[in-house]
């Protein structure tokens, strides 16, 4: 279940619409399915949206209900708004999806290339831990043997 709630100065990623993919800022609550909304910085005019379309963040401004847009403006700088947003899941996950988008056949080849390298590498280590493991443990064992004790059995009767 999500805790986070639909506030005035909360910021709102658009999912649907004319204005997929930019962020805005709830300057008001129309009803329970609409909230009105403002993007000064993305190109999102003041308009009412439904909350259907929006993703909510855990990013929140400062602002009165229904503030212009040089008050918006004004606490969009002062919060930090575009630095907070580059530390957001949702837009580390555009950043990703429009890397793995802009890559070439070579890159992609590249990358499992270094995959497969490093599946081997992690292979080889992994048998070279087992390996001592037993050759430690059949030394115990051996030197148990030598000193005339049985190995510990279960016993299931």
């Amino acid at each position: 279940m999500s805790t986070l709630f639909v506030q005035i100065g909360r910021v709102i990623f658009i999912n649907y619409g004319p204005y997929t993919g930019k962020t805005a800022v709830v300057l008001d609550i129309v009803d329970q399915a609409r909230v009105f909304v403002e993007g000064p910085t993305t190109g999102v005019p003041r308009q009412a949206l439904p909350l259907k379309w929006l993703t909510v963040t855990d990013i929140k401004l400062e602002i009165p209900r229904v503030a212009r847009r040089k008050t918006l403006l004004a606490a969009i700088t002062k919060g930090d708004l575009e630095n907070k947003w580059k530390k957001n899941p949702i837009a580390k996950s555009l950043a990703h999806k429009e890397t793995v988008a802009n890559q070439t056949d070579f890159d992609r080849f590249k990358i499992v290339k270094a995959r497969k390298q490093l599946s081997t590498r992690t292979r080889q280590e992994l048998k070279t831990v087992r390996t001592a493991t037993h050759k430690a443990r059949d030394a115990r064992v051996a030197k148990a043997k030598a000193a005339g004790k049985q190995r510990r059995t279960r016993k299931l009767f």
